[in-house]
């Protein structure tokens, strides 16, 4: 059969993330100039709400079907995979999808301390049966390396999420901070909404040219599917609680400092809406080389290659350090230039100069997390995360009221710190390597980086 390179999938998939990143980008510019610096604090509200919701209904199922459709035999065997986490995700989500709609009232008020945010939560939940259906045709073709559609479904997903905005922007008000909320959740739902049926009929396209056959889905599929989804879904649930949890506090701790409510909405806004999307713009570098870090250091561990996981592991951190470095000085010169370009809040740019410190930190998380799932850590990374998630919020809760917003900045930048010497820690301990500090500060060349590209080949069955 034919061979694909990795290189192309990679390169497919990473033009299709910077082309939606710098899209989403936009789309938070649009959004902030919409309803303004409180009007994101309140979307931000109901954010960790969703993405807590849409993990529970099986995040790491997706990945499972990824898994087992690149495991499979044969073409026929593979789109019959998709169906047991298609059905277990449907039902969960149908069941998240009721319960929000009659838990949004007691959330809205008494968990996020905002009522204006029951009809968003009632509107957002709508988007869990879509959002979880098409992430199980997208887990397809990544299975089988048919990169161009996910790629296709990014890009059109965000076109029609803008779309929706625009089209809407011009009958609400920017006063009525409720209804600007409901339209930017809006935009989510049909992007979500249109995502979905376009993996939809990609899928049953591929299922109609392999009807030939025959393959019966046995008892092994659905306990191989719940013994590598569940574990996952338990994992990225305890984080996304803890980070939702976080965020839906910050609001009430600053108005425990001394802030008005509408003063405390509007820094959280700005903080998390406007400054963090520009920090977190260059981890679609890292990501992506985090993602082709697994094959690597997995290969090397399994052959017992100790050189080339050394040499991968130094590689990897050094190009990591230095982008981070020079962002974070950047960042830190042009924050308010920034702040004020983009979103026309001098406010905002502070956020991004002060938030500059970290982002040595941030990024090194991405490529940790490669080294660490690629060499079966992820336990160890998620009780790192939990530690470091748990002394935030305690900081926040008992420091930040005294101290003001500044505090909770600096135990962003020292948790970071902490969690990038934990996992660090961790990863040394269990390799046969020793990182070299002369190495680490050599600047990283352009053959060191070429080196960290997937040039293996995978042959289609």
């Amino acid at each position: 059969m034919k061979k694909n390179s990795a290189v192309t999938g990679t390169l497919i998939l990473a033009a299709a993330g910077f082309t939606t990143r710098l899209m989403g980008f936009v789309y938070r510019i649009l959004i902030s100039r919409l309803i303004g610096s409180e009007g994101m604090g309140l979307f931000g509200l109901i954010s960790p709400i969703y993405f807590f919701t849409f993990t529970l209904c099986g995040s790491g199922t997706y990945t499972a079907i990824s898994k087992m459709v690149a495991e499979a035999r044969s073409e026929r065997e593979a789109t019959k995979l998709v169906l047991p986490g298609l059905i277990v995700t449907v039902l969960i989500s149908l069941t998240a999808m009721f319960s929000l709609q009659m838990l949004a009232e007691p959330i809205g008020i008494h968990l996020l301390g905002d009522g204006r945010t029951v009809p968003a939560l009632r509107l957002i939940s709508l988007a869990l049966p879509f959002c979880a259906a098409g992430s199980c045709f997208k887990a397809y073709f990544l299975g089988v390396r048919k990169m161009m559609i996910p790629a296709l479904d990014q890009v059109l997903e965000q076109v029609v999420r803008m779309g929706a905005i625009w089209l809407f922007a011009a009958s609400i008000s920017k006063d009525d901070l409720q209804a600007a909320c409901m339209i930017a959740v809006f935009g989510n739902v049909v992007g979500d909404l249109f995502s979905c049926l376009f993996a939809a009929a990609a899928y049953f396209i591929i299922c109609l040219k392999n009807k030939k056959g025959a393959y019966r889905l046995g008892d092994s599929t659905w306990g191989r599917m719940f013994s590598l989804s569940i574990p996952l879904t338990v994992n990225r649930s305890i984080g996304s609680a803890l980070s939702g949890f976080e965020n839906i506090i910050i609001p009430k701790v600053l108005v425990r400092s001394g802030m008005s409510s509408a003063a405390a909405l509007s820094a959280y806004g700005e903080f998390n809406g406007m400054a963090f999307p520009i920090i977190l713009f260059p981890t679609l570098f890292t990501n992506a080389l985090s993602t082709n870090l697994l094959p690597i250091v997995s290969s090397a561990k399994s052959s017992h290659e100790n050189r080339k996981l050394q040499t991968a592991i130094e590689q990897s951190l050094r190009l990591t350090l230095y982008m981070g470095f020079f962002c974070g000085a950047a960042f830190l010169l042009w924050g308010e230039w920034l702040g004020t370009l983009l979103y026309g809040s001098s406010s905002a740019g502070g956020y991004i100069s002060l938030l500059a410190f970290v982002c040595p930190f941030f990024y090194l998380q991405s490529v940790l997390g490669g080294l660490m799932n690629g060499l079966d850590l992820q336990n160890d990374s998620l009780v790192h995360t939990v530690v470091c998630d748990g002394i935030r919020i305690m900081i926040l809760l008992f420091i930040v009221p005294k101290y003001g917003f500044g505090a909770f900045i600096a135990s962003l930048v020292l948790t970071n710190i902490l969690l990038a010497l934990l996992n660090l820690r961790t990863l040394l301990k269990v390799t046969p390597v020793r990182i070299r500090l002369r190495r680490l500060i050599t600047p990283p060349s352009p053959a060191s980086v070429v080196k960290l590209l997937p040039t293996y080949t995978r042959k289609r069955r």
